[in-house]
């Protein structure tokens, strides 16, 4: 790859900005989980850490081929929710980016997959057992899924509660 700078003599910190920006903008946006701090309704490529204190209910909505992360501590009532779209490259990053949010050590997690790729979901819970230390068993997809879906995760018990988007 050619790289030229617009200015004629660029300095070094100049020349640093721009590497670093042409290395963001070669991944593409859709890998990128961002964390959104503060936020109960969580879009596609985001994920969002409470506790039941602070926000009792986290939302995602819109799934369908993605797959829903629900993180829940027992013990400390935090948690967590994803958005993870098909084919991330940097889910192991992102998963201990999450990870390092918690507390604690003992978790509940639910893989929310109406009509996931096999492929994907498989490596999200390969993923998942590698980061927190916790075997998944993928449970079967509903063949009749046809609507997208909305994930809710209650931080007051840790239930999760999957309905037809409306």
């Amino acid at each position: 790859m050619k790289i030229t700078f617009a200015s004629i003599r660029p300095t070094k910190r100049r020349m640093r900005t721009m590497l670093a920006l042409l290395e963001k903008l070669s991944r593409p946006q859709a890998f990128i989980l961002a964390f959104t701090p503060n936020k109960q309704r969580i879009s596609r490529g985001e994920y969002s850490y409470s506790t039941a204190s602070t926000d009792p209910r986290l939302k995602t909505f819109g799934v369908v081929t993605c797959i829903a992360l629900a993180i829940y501590s027992k013990d400390t009532k935090e948690g967590a929710l994803a958005h993870i779209i098909y084919g991330d490259p940097f889910i192991n990053d992102h998963l201990r980016e999450v990870r390092a949010k918690f507390g604690s050590k003992e978790f509940e997690i639910q893989i929310i997959s109406p009509q996931a790729d096999r492929d994907f979901r498989e490596k999200t819970a390969a993923a998942v057992q590698a980061v927190f230390g916790i075997e998944v068993k993928l449970g079967d997809m509903d063949p009749n899924a046809t609507a997208y879906y909305d994930v809710r995760l209650n931080l007051s018990d840790g239930s999760v509660l999957v309905t037809p988007h409306q």
